[in-house]
């Protein structure tokens, strides 16, 4: 950040000083600043070293100019590659969440339904894994990284909820995707113990049949529409 800063102030100084030059013949019309350019010239001498003072000067700035446009065009590559990469990283998160929470609320909603009276426990394991052996879960291997990239846009308690997400989906991917046998039941009820509570939000109605609602935390609905906006919008502020 603090080289960013240096490098926008150096341009802009440049910039000023060689607009200045530029126009320097309008301005060398006011006389006082006419009067002053005389006065500091008349010391080199005769024309030949005040001409060679203003063509070196002439020289030096452009140099400067050039340098200053030069680390003007690299900053605005490298904020062009940024924003690709903060969109490109948005996107993997967020169909990450999208397909893995999409499968786990219907999984959810169709073990539920299987229960009667509905409960919220693991009453039958053998009906449990018989529909979970339906699902996969799979994420992104390299999340950490692109996680990374998003904490320059992306709030501290969005992070830690991102980090937290990626964690549950891992202890509930190695259920899933693992053979019964390999499971433990101790296992299977930390795993759906996470989709029930930390990840799925149940709302029941009033009524016969009872038919359970299904959607998810709203603070994970809020952080997936905040990655859904931060892969579509090109204007990401950081």
């Amino acid at each position: 950040m603090n080289n960013k800063k240096y490098r926008n102030t150096f341009f802009i100084i440049v910039s000023i000083i060689g607009g200045v030059f530029i126009i320097s013949p309008i301005i060398l019309r006011v006389p006082i600043i006419r009067d002053f350019f005389s006065w500091f010239l008349k010391s080199l001498g005769n024309s030949d070293y005040k001409s060679s003072y203003i063509e070196t000067f002439g020289a030096i700035l452009g140099t400067f100019l050039a340098v200053a446009g030069t680390l003007w065009t690299q900053r605005k590559l490298d904020e062009i590659t940024l924003k690709k990469e903060l969109k490109e990283s948005a996107l993997i998160v967020y169909y990450d969440f999208y397909f893995a929470l999409k499968d786990i609320t219907t999984f959810v909603h169709s073990y539920i339904l299987t229960k009667q009276p509905i409960t919220n426990t693991i009453d039958d394991i053998e009906i449990y894994q018989k529909y979970r052996k339906k699902y996969r879960i799979y994420i992104d291997d390299n999340w950490m990284h692109n996680v990374a990239k998003l904490s320059s846009v992306l709030l501290t308690d969005e992070i830690k909820l991102i980090y937290k997400l990626y964690g549950d989906l891992c202890t509930i991917r190695n259920v899933f995707n693992s053979p019964t046998s390999d499971v433990s039941i101790e296992e299977e009820k930390l795993a759906y113990s996470i989709m029930l509570y930390e990840i799925c939000n149940l709302e029941f109605a009033l009524k016969y049949p009872i038919v359970p609602k299904i959607s998810l935390k709203t603070e994970i609905e809020n952080l997936m529409t905040k990655l859904k906006e931060i892969s579509e919008n090109s204007n990401i502020k950081q």
